[in-house]
């Protein structure tokens, strides 16, 4: 999210401390046990934390009415943007309360919903998991306030604290700071892993960032650096990764291409160009890459590219339409000069909605020039499509071909 979210996955695998340079991991549902059994071993080694996560897709959970960013930057009520959600199971404080949180690569602060929390706009914010401070003997109030917006329009306030953060495995980072939300309009508590400087503090005019949640688990040697990998698989897909400290080295085609961050505050990098359907159209636009976003939003010229190879319409200026069943074409995304190529098939630009002209929506939106809300945006219709690396202490990608595959042969960042 731009602050905001959107992919949500449950955890299905254990998550816990992994060590050994290429350590391949077991796969598939017979295999659960013995992978629970793998994940727990630790050492002096090289580490990282992974997360398994299955798919939940808006037909398996809430389905918010939040808008999408519509072709000229306005809002489109009547379009969801939620189409997947990226769900993580953690239990906070002494007492270990369950709570299921987003994770969202374009926000940067965690929060949890308050026990007595007032839900906004007929959300069900509490039913994945409240937090009692009362409760727990290691909560520390740290009386600052927190206040986050989204780009959807959700609002969250509350309060930081600190506690201890149990993740699925046993691993316990000690006194981590999140906040505790009493009023948010949306449905789910969220896990920022954003750079700092996107952090809700210093979105209010402040100066003063924290340690985050991957910053948290460098800190007290759990990963060897405050960096993660994460993996979408395809859109048919039950299960993906998220590794914090980690590389899957069986999920990418080619080498890793590292880019440097192409802004102070979001995690994203220069795109060069994209070729499709024959043509080249230049960029030179920095994309943000935010895996709270379920669509994607471009420069004019490039949406109107894209739009015109998928045969599209445009409705009302607020939407493209565009059949439902695509050739089998992809569009190429040109990184470093030419260094790097990401293909993404036409499909992933078409939603899942059939209207009742038997056309789709598609994914496709317009960036607005100089609104730092409404930055090009690579959400997770174009991020499925990549392998990426976030390093949040270099501000850098590293990105490849996404290769769907069930195999895993995973390292650690040094």
């Amino acid at each position: 999210m731009i602050p905001r979210f959107i992919f949500s996955y449950q955890i299905f695998l254990a998550l816990a401390l992994l060590v050994g340079q290429g350590l391949a991991l077991p796969t598939g549902d017979a295999h659960n046990q013995d992978l629970i059994s793998l994940l727990t071993k630790r050492d002096t080694g090289s580490k990282f934390i992974l997360m398994g996560f299955s798919v939940a897709r808006n037909s398996d959970s809430e389905q918010p009415t939040d808008p999408l960013v519509s072709l000229n930057g306005a809002v489109s009520s009547p379009i969801d943007n939620k189409l997947y959600h990226y769900n993580i199971d953690l239990e906070v404080g002494s007492n270990k309360q369950k709570i299921t949180v987003d994770v969202d690569t374009g926000s940067s602060d965690f929060w949890v919903v308050a026990t007595d929390a007032t839900c906004q706009k007929g959300r069900k914010c509490k039913a994945q998991g409240t937090y009692n401070a009362s409760q727990s003997n290691t909560s520390k109030d740290l009386n600052q306030p927190f206040l986050l917006g989204y780009i959807d329009g959700s609002t969250t306030s509350g309060t930081y604290y600190l506690d201890d953060i149990t993740l699925p495995g046993g691993i316990t980072a000690k006194q981590a700071q999140f906040a505790n939300a009493n009023t948010t309009s949306s449905p789910f508590a969220i896990l920022g892993i954003g750079l700092k400087s996107l952090e809700a503090p210093i979105l209010a005019g402040g100066t003063q960032t924290y340690d985050n949640f991957p910053w948290v688990l460098k800190n007290q040697g759990f990963i060897n650096k405050a960096a993660y990998s994460l993996f979408l698989s395809s859109p048919s897909a039950e299960s993906g990764t998220l590794l914090f400290g980690g590389i899957d080295n069986a999920k990418f085609e080619g080498p890793l291409y590292k880019l440097s961050g192409a802004f102070p505050s979001r995690l994203g990098v220069k795109l060069d160009s994209i070729a499709v359907d024959g043509g080249v159209t230049d960029s030179s636009t920095g994309f943000v890459f935010d895996s709270g976003y379920s669509y994607s939003s471009w420069p004019k010229a490039t949406a109107d590219a894209i739009g015109s190879a998928l045969q599209g319409s445009s409705q009302s200026g607020n939407s493209w339409l565009a059949d439902c069943t695509q050739p089998n074409k992809t569009i190429t995304l040109n990184f470093g000069n030419g260094a790097k190529q990401i293909r993404v098939p036409y499909s992933s630009f078409i939603a899942p909605e059939q209207k009742s002209t038997g056309t789709c929506s598609t994914t496709i939106g317009y960036s607005v020039d100089g609104n730092y809300d409404n930055l090009p945006t690579f959400g997770d219709d174009v991020l499925r499509s990549f392998y990426v690396v976030y390093d949040i202490e270099e501000n850098s990608l590293q990105i490849a071909q996404a290769v769907y595959t069930s195999q895993s042969d995973v390292t650690a960042i040094e």
